[in-house]
């Protein structure tokens, strides 16, 4: 959440997790965490459920498969990285435009990556 400079009421709203939920987590820690849950959270945050639950875990990517090529990721990387300096709402229109604009015929998610 630091790292996104997102507070409790952001996380929940972007991930649907209820508010209580992640407010609990603060208060009471996050050992009966439902499974639902943490795979939201993982995915909402591009990460592992392990990196999430287990300490001893450091990377970010553990136990992930890159299906992409190195070329594609670097692509990835740098959009990403620009991606995480919009603020929360911003982020949140740029995500709807894409949805929007996979939707459309003109775009397919196979075409993109066999084109990377």
């Amino acid at each position: 959440m630091k790292e996104q400079n997102l507070n409790k009421h952001t996380l929940s709203h972007v991930c649907g997790i209820p508010y209580t939920t992640i407010d609990a987590f603060y208060k009471k820690g996050y050992e009966n965490i439902k499974l639902s849950t943490i795979k939201k959270l993982a995915q909402y945050f591009n990460t592992t459920i392990d990196y999430l639950m287990r300490e001893e875990v450091e990377d970010r990517c553990y136990g992930k498969e890159n299906p992409y090529n190195s070329q594609y990721n670097e692509k990835a990387q740098e959009v990403l990285a620009l991606y995480l300096q919009l603020d929360i709402e911003d982020r949140a229109e740029i995500r709807g435009e894409m949805k929007h604009m996979l939707k459309s015929e003109k775009y397919s998610i196979q075409e993109e990556l066999k084109n990377a």
